[in-house]
């Protein structure tokens, strides 16, 4: 019943600041084709990830097909004319694959794309969102394990508001030509692979608790009686019966 999608985000700070003449929440601050646009883009070349989009560079469809092998760093241009872009920061080309890199090609954008892989990833976009200093777009999904570490920590994360009607086509090989925002998608994860690190799920599984099963020896007491996530996780596996679970 949940859904969630993609987006581009940008630290608080920078999306709040009074100076812009269009807010760097909405897409118009990003057209370059605008003037009120331009001292976003600025910013960007300034102070966030600027790539220059040469021969050496993956152009122009889904990156995915310039790593066949599955390489964690790849450079993707919209185009190759030796021009220097604002790069957004994403992890696998894998991911809304396509979708990225034709709403960067959309609305005037014509941003570059820097994937990093997941480790280098989470440390990049972790310090670009956190920082007071820094213009910096970052592709990420929400809800998820990222950001809500973000915001845990105190940091508010803004999602960039992209067009919503007159969208066009999208194709998985990233040459078609759609200019809005993510698409919903239905969430469809039944559990956290970080379970035992994740601050939201620790807290909602210590609400519960969980009994042996009947005709098993007598535990000593306290020993099961909400003794957390660790123990329900376990018994949810080995498949104790619905209503030993409570």
């Amino acid at each position: 019943g949940y859904d969630g999608r993609s987006g581009w985000f940008v630290s608080e700070s920078f999306a709040r600041n009074p100076a812009f003449a269009t807010s760097p929440e909405f897409y118009r601050a990003y057209d370059n084709s605008t003037a009120s646009g331009r001292a976003v883009l600025q910013a960007l070349r300034e102070t966030g990830a600027v790539v220059s989009c040469g021969e050496q560079v993956c152009c122009c469809g889904s990156a995915r097909e310039c790593s066949p092998g599955g390489a964690d760093d790849i450079v993707w241009c919209p185009v190759q004319d030796g021009r220097e872009r604002p790069a957004i920061l994403g992890s696998l080309p894998a991911l809304d694959q396509g979708f990225n890199e034709e709403m960067a090609r959309s609305n005037g954008f014509e941003f570059a794309i820097h994937y990093m892989g997941l480790g280098a990833f989470a440390t990049a976009a972790a310090e670009a969102l956190s920082s007071n200093d820094t213009a910096q777009l970052v592709h990420s999904w929400k809800p998820s394990l990222f950001l809500t570490r973000m915001q845990l920590a105190g940091f508010h994360p803004v999602r960039v508001m992209l067009p919503s009607e007159e969208c066009g086509e999208h194709s998985l090989d990233g040459m078609g030509n759609w200019s809005c925002d993510f698409p919903l998608q239905a969430l469809s994860k039944l559990s956290s692979v970080d379970a035992l690190r994740d601050p939201i799920l620790t807290s909602f599984f210590r609400s519960f608790s969980v009994r042996r099963p009947r005709g098993a020896a007598a535990a000593p007491p306290g020993e099961l009686r909400g003794a957390g996530m660790a123990e329900l996780l376990r018994a949810l596996a080995e498949g104790l019966p619905n209503d030993d679970v409570s």
